[in-house]
């Protein structure tokens, strides 16, 4: 039994699932038994159901889109770069602009340390997000 949300599409589509599923089941188990007339019209229900799922699904899809609910490919990755590059611009500002405000009798001290650890933070996110060369600004430049 699929629960009901409320959200008729979201419910369509999770019924279109829970019936595609089901008759993957139903097609395995006559496939196990070796009913070949039952294969095949077990096959018929579970191609159906197939189409009825990518259809529910691309009509969630199509709806979702609609409502400005899904952001494309382009858009996420050109809202995370944005992002990204004022992160790593206040961080690269970071040991600059905190050193003497951590060691005013010797900022070049904190300085030092306040660099390592940026450095560090930013080499950790590079390998987390692999070649980010093209995300990230360069020190000096845009």
């Amino acid at each position: 039994m699929v629960p009901r949300t409320g959200d008729t599409l979201y419910d369509a589509l999770q019924a279109a699932i829970l019936v595609q599923e089901e008759a993957f089941e139903m097609l395995q188990d006559a496939m196990r038994d070796g009913e070949d007339a039952t294969v095949s019209i077990r096959l018929s229900v579970h191609n159906k159901a197939i189409e009825a799922r990518y259809k529910a699904e691309e009509m969630y899809r199509a709806e979702l889109e609609r409502r400005g609910m899904l952001v494309s490919w382009t858009a996420a990755a050109e809202l995370f770069r944005r992002g990204f590059e004022v992160m790593m611009n206040r961080m690269r500002r970071l040991p600059q602009s905190m050193a003497q405000r951590c060691n005013p009798q010797n900022p070049l001290v904190s300085y030092t340390v306040l660099e390592a650890e940026m450095e560090s933070i930013i080499a950790t996110a590079q390998r987390e997000y692999g070649d980010t060369d093209s995300l990230v600004p360069r020190r000096g430049g845009g």
